[in-house]
């Protein structure tokens, strides 16, 4: 039988990106939640750091989960860091012709990006369209000088971190203080990671002077952040190295990160979800397709409610210790979303806490879990691999404990509220409860209904059934059932 306990801390695959890929595909299905966002200059630069990571995983796609390089600027075998500062700042020839033979990234990319608007942050009044002219993204110098490792290192699976590995990152403080100061240290900057999401970090360790303005893709120090990772996760006293510090199976950025506090919260919640979703996939990607369950937490044989309401609910141990006894979800897929815990709660939850014991913002789904076992009695097949679930896009797997952002923000999960939701598939959704079970007085609501049978806890359809009715004797299994909420 394929492997079922957690252990394993950071392994990526040479599929890692591809699985990133296939949810960018389907984000793009997915309608959004009607903004109320400021438009700000800063909203506006973390979505076109959005863009070119979509632009950039439909590359890896492309090419083999191939990473690009400054190899396409200058065709050196060794690494050139003067190759690399051109590749890594210059606009280029837009589109870019077929036979071109100098390629910075915006070249690389250009037939991914509808708009090449997307190369400069509205605050940057340096734009020019000139193929000389300096972007507002530059590439991580990390990335690139790991590509000349030579083997995994040119791949996108190589990288362990991919939460905590910084790709573009913008080269001033436009939005949040330190304007003119260039990367010096304390300066806030939008970054775009690995994984895909995008945050705000403040520099440390730089490298960089404020006579570096504007500062190059490299500090004239020849060290520092954001150019280089900043952070060795395999060191007990980890401490800014120069000697190593672009290899992505030791090091990584561990910058601070801040809210990003622009957008919608419902939007912002959907995003935390999303990176949930990635998680899952990536974490299925290393276990064997092996889904995880209230296992890790109880080492139960057989389902077990109240591990698997510790399992659904708690945020648990945070990075996980080594050998720990009981894991909860947001300890199992802990290496594989941003190390920041701030993705577990939705931003109009007022009951973020760092205990243990604390309840997250969203549930895990109780018919997924009990799939895991064959039924809440065991008795039927037992569903727990990712390709047991024939209908992954109508299979919720994470969803909002509370309607905070659709109808009745006080309703819990009762019949009409409108809650978030992460699909198998990657996908993310507002849905709203029709069959709940839940009561009114059941705030705030457990992952499982005190009547015992419901959405979203349980599915709600059964695809074989010719008049298909909610029916507690089989809703947990995935080859039948599944979530056809409104």
């Amino acid at each position: 039988m394929a492997r079922t306990t957690q252990g394993k801390t950071g392994r990526a695959t040479a599929d890692l990106i591809a699985v990133l890929c296939m949810l960018v595909v389907v984000a793009t299905l997915v309608q959004p939640v009607p903004a109320r966002s400021r438009r700000t200059p800063g909203c506006v630069c973390q979505s076109n750091l959005k863009q070119l990571w979509k632009a950039f995983s439909m590359y890896l796609s492309d090419y083999d989960m191939t990473l690009p390089s400054s190899y396409l600027y200058g065709r050196s075998k060794t690494w050139n860091p003067q190759d690399f500062i051109r590749f890594a700042k210059e606009q280029g020839a837009l589109p870019a012709l077929p036979n071109a033979t100098r390629r910075s990234w915006p070249m690389v990319l250009s037939h991914y990006l509808a708009d090449y608007g997307y190369l400069w942050c509205p605050s940057d009044r340096s734009r020019s369209n000139s193929p000389t002219a300096r972007i507002s993204y530059y590439w991580k110098a990390a990335i690139d000088r790991a590509w000349y490792a030579g083997g995994d290192f040119q791949k996108g699976g190589a990288f362990l971190y991919p939460g905590d590995q910084i790709v573009l990152y913008e080269h001033s403080s436009w939005h949040h203080g330190g304007r003119n100061v260039g990367l010096t240290d304390g300066v806030v900057i939008n970054c775009a990671f690995m994984d895909g999401h995008v945050g705000a970090l403040v520099v440390r360790n730089s490298g960089y002077t404020r006579r570096e303005n504007p500062p190059e893709p490299l500090p004239a120090s020849g060290v520092g952040e954001p150019a280089w990772f900043n952070c060795s996760l395999g060191d007990v006293d980890p401490r800014f190295d120069r000697g190593q510090n672009w290899d992505p199976t030791v090091w990584a950025d561990s910058m601070r990160e801040l809210p990003l506090n622009c957008d919608d919260p419902a939007v912002t919640c959907q995003d935390n979800l999303r990176r949930l979703a990635a998680a899952v996939l990536l974490y299925t990607n290393d276990w064997d397709d092996v889904l995880p369950s209230s296992c890790l937490y109880g080492h139960s044989s057989t389902w077990n409610a109240d591990d698997f309401v510790g399992f659904a609910t708690e945020r648990g141990t945070l990075p996980p210790p080594s050998g720990a006894g009981r894991s909860s979800w947001p300890m199992v897929f802990f290496p594989y979303y941003s190390r920041s815990d701030r993705v577990l709660w939705c931003p109009c939850d007022d009951g973020k806490s760092r205990e243990p014991s604390a309840c997250v913002s969203y549930y895990w789904k109780a018919a997924v879990d009990a799939a895991w076992y064959g039924g809440p009695n065991g008795v039927g097949p037992e569903a727990r691999h990712g390709s047991d679930y024939l209908f992954p896009a109508n299979q919720i797997v994470l969803y909002e404990r509370n309607p905070w952002h659709g109808r009745a923000p006080r309703k819990g999960l009762a019949d009409g509220a409108i809650i978030n939701c992460a699909f198998l598939d990657g996908h993310v959704s507002l849905k709203m409860i029709r069959h709940s079970g839940y009561g009114r007085r059941e705030l705030p609501a457990g992952p499982l209904p005190r009547s015992g049978v419901g959405e979203p806890a349980w599915f709600n359809y059964s695809f074989g059934a010719a008049s298909p009715a909610f029916s507690r004797g089989c809703n947990w299994d995935p080859r039948i059932w599944g979530d056809n909420l409104r």
